[in-house]
């Protein structure tokens, strides 16, 4: 990512909606979406300003070589805190290195450095590093299984001990009652 070009509104670094967006890579309407949502949140001339009419028209003026802001009938500037609520409402990873960065550079005014800085490139995993990765996920795997015939078991001896118990309430009740004998099928013994 590149250093935004540097708008300034009362001594204030200021961003546009437009450049909001693009730092962010996303859309001006998922920044006025966000902005919209969540309104209440925001706190003008703590986090943005809103310009319309003469102090639009002024600040407009104040500007050196920015003709895409020529045409626009309002605007919106976004303070270091405004860009804050914006990463919070996007929460990616992206717009929080984004907004990390804006700090450090745009609004602090460090040094420059030419991009957004990235990961470390991954070094390649060696032989045993494989190895051991796919061990890792092997041992994880049949854990998984180890676990889940465990529960298999667990309800067929469940239901072991309930069949055993229907069983032993049938012969009860026909122990009770001797004159159903004839009609009782042969029951099924325990562990069958």
């Amino acid at each position: 990512m590149n250093i935004p070009k540097i708008i300034e509104r009362a001594g204030e670094r200021v961003l546009t909606t437009a450049q909001l967006a693009e730092a962010y890579e996303t859309s001006k309407s998922t920044i006025n979406t966000n902005f919209s949502r969540n309104k209440k949140r925001y706190v003008e001339g703590k986090h943005f300003f809103f310009l319309v009419g003469e102090d639009l028209r002024a600040f407009k003026k104040s500007l050196t070589n920015c003709k895409e802001l020529s045409q626009v009938p309002q605007l919106y500037l976004w303070t270091e805190r405004g860009v804050l609520l914006h990463a919070k409402s996007l929460n990616t990873d992206k717009a929080w290195a984004v907004y990390d960065f804006l700090v450090e550079y745009y609004f602090r005014k460090s040094a420059l450095p030419p991009k957004l800085p990235t990961a470390p490139p991954k070094e390649p995993l060696t032989a045993e590093q494989c190895k051991q990765k796919l061990t890792a996920t092997l041992l994880s795997e049949l854990r998984h299984k180890q676990a889940a015939l465990a529960t298999a078991e667990a309800q067929l001896a469940v239901q072991k001990a309930e069949a055993a118990i229907q069983r032993r309430a049938v012969a009860d009740f026909v122990m009770l009652h001797p004159e159903l004998m004839p009609y009782v099928t042969a029951l099924p013994m325990e562990g069958s």
